[in-house]
Order: structure tokens, then C-alpha cells, then sequence
């Protein structure tokens, strides 16, 4: 009997270790695939993905908790960088399109 349980634990183990190792490698290609739009910028500690469009009045872009940043550079950024400076901010802790974490 110990030695099934021995078997189930090694058998466990090398999953978790193959799930972890797929993760890493899924997120590599991620991140080559879809590098980040903007820039990283750390504020107070905590790390930022923002893209700045246009010159003029700064209006800042912060979208909910289940968007990107993308949710504005995919719509209106661009319009409203013709007259005003645009940051659109990922809020800490949301992936961005590339899978990178902003935290």
C-alpha cells in the first residue's frame, strides 16, 4: 500500500510540474506574440502599463475590472488624442493583451 501511495504522490508531482512548466511556456509565446502597446512605469511601488497618445489637456483613461487598456486603444483613444493628451492606464494587477501582469 505504500508503495501505491508513493506512486500517486510522484504521479501528482510530475503533473503539477508539467502544468506549471505548459504555463510558462504558454506565456513566453504569449508575450512574443502580443508584445505590450505602451510602457511599463512604476508609480508608488506599484507597476504600470500605460500608453500616452497626443499633445494638449491630459485626459486619463482607467477602465473596469474585467478590461484593458485596450477597451480605449481599440476605440476612442485616437479620437480624443487629435485634441488632448491621452494616458490610458491598466489598473495593478490586470494581464495586459500580451499576458504580461501590470503589478
Amino acid at each position: 500500500m505504500r508503495r501505491v501511495g508513493m506512486w500517486i504522490a510522484a504521479i501528482l508531482a510530475g503533473a503539477i510540474l508539467a502544468g506549471g512548466g505548459l504555463t510558462l511556456w504558454l506565456t513566453q509565446r504569449a508575450n512574443a506574440a502580443f508584445p505590450p502597446l505602451g510602457r511599463f512605469v512604476t508609480v508608488d511601488g506599484a507597476r504600470l502599463h500605460v500608453v500616452v497618445k497626443g499633445e494638449g489637456p491630459a485626459i486619463v483613461l482607467l477602465h473596469g475590472a474585467f478590461g484593458t487598456l485596450h477597451d480605449f486603444t481599440n476605440t476612442i483613444a485616437d479620437d480624443l488624442a487629435r485634441t488632448h493628451r491621452v494616458v490610458a492606464i491598466d489598473r495593478p494587477g490586470q494581464a495586459t493583451a500580451s499576458g504580461r501582469l501590470a503589478r
